[in-house]
């Protein structure tokens, strides 16, 4: 059974993937160019790259182009917050209360040893200052 934010997570991912889908096969239709020359100018145009080398011809894909431009700012940046709050979610979860208070029984565990190693060195350094005395 899907959790509500991967059926969020799939849904965004589905939306860019009908998005490109479409416009993939609206440009190969009415440009009559290759279906590979179609997705690339889809992709593109999706992420606002625009590089210039494929160019809409027609009347009907100039209006289409600026209609899948316009609409491609609100699909890419629905699917690039689920994927952040996916993100940040994982990352807030990890610093959990009883994450973190493991850490601190860590970093204690860490300094009381540091403290035993110093005493004991501590100690030693005087024995053997006294014994160098004697």
């Amino acid at each position: 059974m899907l959790t509500k934010k991967r059926k969020r997570l799939l849904l965004a991912l589905s939306l860019v993937f009908f998005y490109l889908v479409l416009g993939t096969l609206i440009f190969s239709y009415f440009e009559n160019w290759s279906m590979v020359d179609s997705f690339y100018f889809s992709t593109s145009t999706l992420m606002t790259l625009g590089y210039g080398d494929f160019v809409p011809t027609h009347s009907i894909t100039k209006i289409l182009t600026s209609i899948f431009a316009l609409a491609s700012a609100p699909v890419i940046l629905f699917a690039l917050s689920i994927l952040a709050e996916n993100y940040f979610r994982k990352t807030l979860s990890l610093l959990s209360k009883e994450h973190l208070e493991e850490e601190i029984q860590k970093i204690l565990s860490l300094i009381n040893r540091r403290e035993d190693t110093t005493e004991k060195n501590l100690k030693k350094e005087i024995e053997e200052f006294n014994s160098s005395k004697s």
